[in-house]
């Protein structure tokens, strides 16, 4: 709910700061036209300004040097060993006030939606009861009302007044200017904010000053076709009666007298270049009050409690372990794309694989109702659970089942036993996720009785060096002098990879491990000088950070060169670093290439590694902290000790 806050202090104080920018300097201007659309746009801004991403304004990275090398992601599947499958104790969560809050907004302001739509209705009772006296561009109806009145293009008038000929005619000329300018829309407008924001006091003195513009518009058209101000006047005071005022009504004598005829003794106008000077000051706010959040980010937060409505309860959520003993189980392939044990080329595996022995107990991951169980090709012996059409379970490779189609099922129930049946080299359960909506999803994320850890073998493509021999790691922090890199909320990208190398040199520096830094300072370092520092080193680790299309992707990426001459040994750092920013909880893809210059001209084992997204707003705050920073550096030195052993 922080973003919701955030979002609407933002408003509330953009919309405070106009209101006295319009009090100030334009409610006695003269120019009432000018004051209705200031009126709006200001209302408008309020809304928009806080949802303007600053990032898309922040200078971005000048043309880099080397190309924009094409990368594919790396599956990169770690065991799990039963010590790495470690149960999660449950904790009753408590729900604060907080979470409550958006259903407090949406009820309140529904039922004052239901106000606007019974006063609505109110209105057309009134004019059915009323009789129709002229009908033309505006519809003149002799109404029991106390007062006149305006609603859309229909005008209202007492059966007293059609006796008074010269005050008959000023009011009818008041109400159809009302009716011309379509005031009715504005007022509708406003009602329908006033329902959405109803606990935002401001918007309240923006609908006052709105009603009280329409009356100085319809008075100006007044005098100006009749030409004599003081009669006009006499007819306010004698129509002076109390009306209870109506979202859609333009009343004759709502706003106060005293304010109107002050307004019309005063005739001389402002120049409408002064409407132009608010320019800075809007431009100001823009940049003040500007976010770095995305806008579906403040959607989900508002929207994702209310739409609970329409979302899965827990008891139809796949959210446990499929296996009753997890002892000894290990998941031998994960979710997403991989090389095929048997054709040997890149498939979707749409699930997880769980290694365990047969006849392991398979239970059902939420509650649901079979709508498979039976045997189906290379899936051999499966079932298929539907959890109320939200999700969709698959349990495959069983060697017996325990249910039938149809069967209703509760959460932990055995449902069948592990086995090895159809395309199966051994003994494992494959399970699947799928969301009726979206497709597959990783099962993984959705298991929450277990915490998975990564097992990583340190021993692959281990380097030969000895740890009694002097390691020397180049540190490269990407870009640097005129090359600023990515544009963050604070930091650019040059600033932030400098920080975290200065903390990695530093981490070495009472050390067997020697660690070489491209630039120490704020230059920029031609690609070809930063090679030559790799020849004779062990390592070279290049840090940047990123952006992505989608501002919701957060993760880390080190990248080796494919088919290089130190692609094992790169490859496997690669690895090392995802392993120890896996135990920290950081998305990690290890990814490969054919390209990038520091990689295909380092001397030695080398890796890209893009350090965050920092589009992400996590992430970005992440990066540009001194704690996230910190914590790079202490997890890029980790890896680089245990590439040593």
């Amino acid at each position: 709910m922080s973003v919701l806050f955030i979002y609407i202090v933002k408003v509330v104080t953009i919309q405070l700061v106009l209101y006295l920018i319009y009090r100030l300097v334009f409610h006695k201007s003269g120019r009432f036209d000018l004051n209705r659309i200031f009126i709006f746009s200001a209302l408008i801004l309020s809304l928009i300004i806080p949802l303007v991403d600053v990032s898309s304004i922040l200078p971005d990275r000048i043309e880099e040097e080397h190309d924009r090398a094409q990368v594919w992601l790396e599956t990169v599947e770690f065991e799990l060993a039963e010590t790495d499958l470690t149960p999660v104790k449950k904790i009753e969560s408590k729900r604060s006030l907080l979470f409550y809050a958006p259903w407090l907004l949406v009820v309140i302001s529904f039922m004052l939606f239901v106000k606007s739509v019974v006063g609505y209705l109110q209105l057309s009772k009134m004019l059915n009861q009323s009789v129709l006296v002229r009908k033309g561009w505006y519809n003149l109806y002799k109404s029991k009302t106390i007062s006149p009145f305006s609603f859309f293009n229909n005008i209202l008038m007492p059966d007293r007044l059609f006796n008074d000929t010269s005050a008959f005619e000023q009011v009818l000329t008041h109400e159809a200017i009302h009716v011309k300018k379509w005031h009715s829309i504005d007022r509708a407008i406003l009602e329908f904010l006033i329902c959405v924001f109803w606990f935002n006091p401001v918007i309240y003195l923006f609908r006052n000053a709105l009603i009280e513009t329409h009356e100085f518009q319809a008075d100006e058209g007044v005098i100006q076709r009749f030409n004599d101000s003081l009669s006009y006047q006499e007819v306010l005071y004698q129509q002076l009666t109390r009306s209870t005022p109506a979202g859609m009504v333009s009343y004759f004598n709502y706003s106060t007298i005293k304010n109107r005829i002050k307004m019309m003794n005063k005739m001389n106008k402002k120049s409408v270049w002064l409407y132009s000077f608010t320019m800075p000051a809007v431009l100001a706010l823009a940049l003040a009050f500007s976010s770095t959040s995305a806008p579906e980010k403040l959607t989900n937060e508002v929207v994702a409690p209310i739409s609970e409505v329409f979302s899965p309860t827990e008891q139809y959520l796949p959210s446990i372990f499929p296996l009753e003993n997890s002892a000894g189980v290990k998941v031998t392939s994960g979710f997403g794309n991989r090389i095929h044990p048997v054709f040997k080329k890149e498939v979707m595996h749409k699930g997880v694989d769980l290694k365990t022995e047969e006849g392991n107990p398979v239970i059902v991951t939420a509650n649901g109702t079979v709508s498979f169980a039976g045997e189906d090709g290379d899936y051999g012996i499966k079932i298929i659970i539907d959890h109320n059409d939200f999700y969709e379970t698959l349990y495959a490779h069983l060697s017996k089942l325990n249910v039938k189609v149809g069967d209703q099922v509760e959460r932990g129930q055995v449902i069948g036993f592990s086995g090895s049946t159809g395309r199966s080299s051994s003994a494992h359960l494959h399970y699947e996720v799928i969301e009726v909506e979206n497709g597959h999803v990783d099962p993984l994320e959705f298991i929450n009785d277990y915490k998975f850890g990564s097992q990583l073998d340190t021993n692959v493509g281990s380097s030969d060096t000895s740890p009694l021999k002097k390691y020397k790691v180049v540190i490269d922090p990407g870009h640097g002098g005129a090359d600023n890199g990515i544009g963050s909320s604070q930091l650019f990208e040059k600033e932030i990879v400098m920080n975290i190398a200065n903390m990695v040199a530093s981490n070495f520096s009472e050390s067997q491990i020697e660690v070489i830094l491209t630039r120490k300072d704020d230059r920029l370092v031609s690609l070809k000088d930063r090679m030559q520092l790799t020849d004779g080193a062990d390592l070279f680790v290049s840090l940047h950070v990123e952006k992505h299309v989608d501002k919701n992707q957060d993760f880390m990426m080190p990248t080796y060169l494919e088919n290089g001459t130190y692609e094992k040994k790169s490859q496997r750092f690669a690895k090392l670093l995802a392993y120890e920013f896996g135990q920290k909880d950081k998305k990690v893809q290890v990814a490969y290439t054919g390209g990038y210059y520091v990689l295909k001209n380092a001397k030695c084992p080398a890796v890209l590694f893009q350090v965050g997204m920092v589009s992400n707003l996590n992430a970005d705050r992440y990066l540009n902290s001194e704690e996230g920073q910190t914590e790079v550096a202490k997890e890029l030195s980790d890896a680089i000790e245990l590439a040593v052993q």
